[in-house]
Order: structure tokens, then sequence, then C-alpha cells
């Protein structure tokens, strides 16, 4: 790594900017089936849902997944982007999936498409023009899916010019430094941050991802929504808030934290003790 600085900086910084506007465009981005009123079976439930992306038109069958696209123009007709995701034929409902267009406007990386099964949770991207399948995103335990009956085919995945590890870790922290030398003004990428936090749709890892990504703002910035995070449901969610407070080490929020010493989760527990435990 250390042989070519500049070229491991560049591919850094793209990585920065890829996970900024991917969380943007999620928190963003109006959920195509909004107006369904969610997952049934009747009749006010259409079937296929249609989504913008950058010059192009998708059409998402809501019942099993499906996706096609075509131009802006309609030239060429509808091409389909895959199977199904649940090719084995399980029945489904009128609006089980959900179908999201991550456009990056900053034009660094391509677009890319993120498909979601409220059913089940789970979740797949491809690039909208480039790829050939749909990656399945990981559930925080490293698992593929918590519905072992639902099977897709996945290859190794590669964002921009950051190829991850072959392993189940978590979003890297962007460091205070990578974060003041990139090209985007500083309240926005905070904006973005505490809106994937905040966002109660989006997968918990990248919830997770934001709420220690936070501890690297300013204590009165990064404080509020992290104390807010102390209450949600997820555990996972609130060990990482406890951590970032630690870190950030504002100690006004030591009561706040103290309050959880008797948490139902055993994980927030020893996070409430190893953070009002002092280091030697």
């Amino acid at each position: 790594m250390m042989n070519h600085p500049m070229r491991n900086k560049r591919i850094f910084q793209v990585w920065i900017v890829s996970i900024l506007a991917l969380l943007l465009m999620l928190a963003c981005t109006p959920d195509s089936s909004q107006k369904e009123g969610g997952l049934h079976s009747g009749s006010d439930n259409q079937r296929f849902n249609f989504v913008r992306g950058k010059k192009v038109l998708l059409r998402l069958d809501s019942f099993d997944g499906r996706v096609w696209m075509t131009s802006e123009s309609g030239d060429g007709g509808w091409n389909p982007l895959g199977d199904a995701p649940d090719p084995s034929g399980q029945r489904g409902v009128n609006g089980r999936y959900g179908l999201f267009s991550l456009v990056d406007r900053l034009n660094i990386e391509p677009d890319r498409l993120l498909r979601v099964d409220r059913a089940t949770g789970r979740s797949w991207l491809r690039k909208t023009h480039e790829d050939n399948a749909w990656r399945e995103i990981e559930s925080a335990s490293g698992e593929a899916s918590p519905q072992e009956e639902l099977v897709i085919e996945t290859e190794s995945s590669e964002i921009g010019s950051f190829t991850p590890e072959p392993t189940n870790q978590a979003l890297p922290i962007i460091s205070r430094e990578k974060l003041e030398n990139s090209d985007s003004d500083e309240g926005e990428k905070l904006e973005v941050v505490i809106q994937a936090l905040q966002k109660t749709e989006l997968a918990i890892p990248i919830r997770v991802w934001a709420a220690r990504q936070l501890a690297v703002f300013e204590p009165a910035l990064a404080v509020p929504p992290l104390l807010v995070a102390l209450q949600y449901e997820q555990p996972e969610i609130v060990v990482a808030a406890i951590e970032s407070l630690k870190t950030l080490g504002d100690p006004t929020t030591i009561p706040r934290i103290l309050a959880l010493k008797s948490h139902a989760n055993p994980q927030v527990q020893e996070a409430v003790i190893a953070a009002v435990t002092v280091d030697r």
C-alpha cells in the first residue's frame, strides 16, 4: 500500500464520496410504492411500479421482484435486469418488493439500483448499466438473509474503485482528516450521516455506521442526534451511539448513558460500563 500513496488516497476519496452519495440518495429518494399502503394483497395495491433513473426508466414487478430498464425515450423496449430474487416461484404479494434509483449526481461513481424485499428485509444492489447480477447486501451478522429458503446467486462485490476485503466487516469509519480533505461541504456531510442514522427504513448496518461516523464530527453537532439514538429499539445502534458518545467525551452525556445500565440487552449494559469506566 505504501508504494502507491497517491493512488490509495484517490481510492479512499472516491470511497468517501461514494458512500456519502449513496446515503444521501437512500435518505432522500422517495419510495416508489409509498402510496401502496404496505404489504397486503388487496386490489388497491398495484403490481407494477415505475421509477425514474438518470436517463432511464425502470419497471418493477412488486410481486416477484423482477426489474426491467429502458431509455427515457422508450427506444429499445424493456430489457430485463436479471431474474427474480426468488426464482423458485414462492408466492408473493403486490407491494412486497421496492426499487430505488441511486443516482450519483457528482458523476464519480456509476449509478446504482437498490431492490428491497419488505417481507424479509433482504436488499440487493447493482450498477444500472454495467452489472449482470444483483449483489445482496449482507446483514450485520454476516449472513446473507434470515430467510434461508429465499435464494439468489451473488458475485463478489466492488464499489467504485474500492474493493472490500473478503470478510464480513462493517462500513469503514472515515477519519476527520479525510472528511476535511474531501470536496464537499461539511454541513452537507453531517446532514447525510444524521439522516442515515435516523431513517428507520435503512438497513441496521448503515445506521450503525452512521452512529459511529458521528464520532469524528464536532461534539456540539454530533451529540444531540446520538442522545436521541440512545432511545432506539435496535441494540446495535444504541451500542454504537454509546461508543461514539464516549469518544466525543462530553461529560454532560454521562447521566443519559448511565440511565441505560439496566437495559434489557446485555451488550448495551456492557457498553454503558465501558463508557463510564476511566481508562488507565
